[in-house]
């Protein structure tokens, strides 16, 4: 049965949703793919391709852990399609900086949405309800792929349109926080959690400011750093999935 919490976040979605359509259609910048690493080192742009590695190793750290533990089928689903998320845009990122432009950013932004709606749907099954698995493998998954695939098609018709990807990345850093305030469970951990909302954030940061900190730092460009924070922010995505399915696993057995 819904409440005013249920209520609040449906409202916040629905401004959200109505914000975003009132705008014009934002199409993809191309002074977006004119980054500040320009250096070749046996391949163009090699700080920013090789700067991926790490989403890699988390990749295969995270399958490895979510294959050991596991409570049922649907989140077994979602923290799968978490970890091949962040594998997959150790490929897709180092393609996408290997050769900047808007054929290859699809690559980049297709597993990227699978980072953000596989753990947006986690969110929601840990705090509100274990339907969320389900939910997120049927709609959240499909609509995040959605969106980028919309955008590449009209970018192609040489109308391009940002709006629906926008909405997909950044409304759930506004719900997530939301979520966790609402509907407080004293037994999920809250420190990985800020970790992710921090090295996120730092992420962000250093991708806008990815000239001056190339000029600051002299060798290194903030998108490269953006890609060290943001794989670190994925792998406190990993841990904090870990750590709940072995606190679940363990109190399983120990009323069995």
């Amino acid at each position: 049965m819904m409440n005013y919490k249920h209520y609040s976040l449906l409202l916040v979605t629905l401004i959200g949703i109505f914000f975003i359509l009132s705008l014009d259609p934002i199409p993809q910048s191309l002074s977006y793919h004119c980054f500040a690493d320009q250096t070749p080192l046996l391949i163009p742009h090699f700080l920013n391709v090789i700067s991926n590695l790490p989403f890699l190793f988390v990749g295969i750290y995270a399958f490895y852990h979510f294959l050991k533990y596991f409570e049922s089928s649907s989140q077994l689903l979602i923290n799968l399609f978490l970890a091949t998320g962040i594998t997959l845009t150790a490929f897709g990122s180092a393609y996408y900086h290997w050769h900047p432009n808007n054929q290859t950013l699809l690559w980049d932004r297709l597993p990227m949405t699978l980072i953000f709606m596989s753990f947006f749907s986690s969110v929601l099954a840990r705090y509100i309800s274990t339907k969320f698995y389900s939910i997120g493998i049927k709609f959240f998954i499909p609509l995040g792929l959605v969106s980028v695939i919309y955008w590449y098609l009209t970018e192609w018709f040489e109308a391009g349109d940002l709006r629906l990807y926008i909405l997909i990345q950044f409304l759930p850093i506004i719900l997530i926080p939301m979520i966790m305030i609402l509907f407080k469970r004293k037994e999920l951990p809250i420190e990985n959690m800020l970790w992710i909302i921090y090295l996120y954030m730092e992420a962000k940061a250093f991708e806008l400011f990815d000239h001056e900190t190339l000029v600051l730092f002299d060798i290194v460009s903030g998108h490269t750093l953006k890609h060290i924070f943001a794989a670190g922010a994925c792998y406190f995505m990993v841990r904090r999935e870990i750590n709940i399915l072995k606190k679940t696993k363990l109190e399983t057995h120990l009323f069995d």
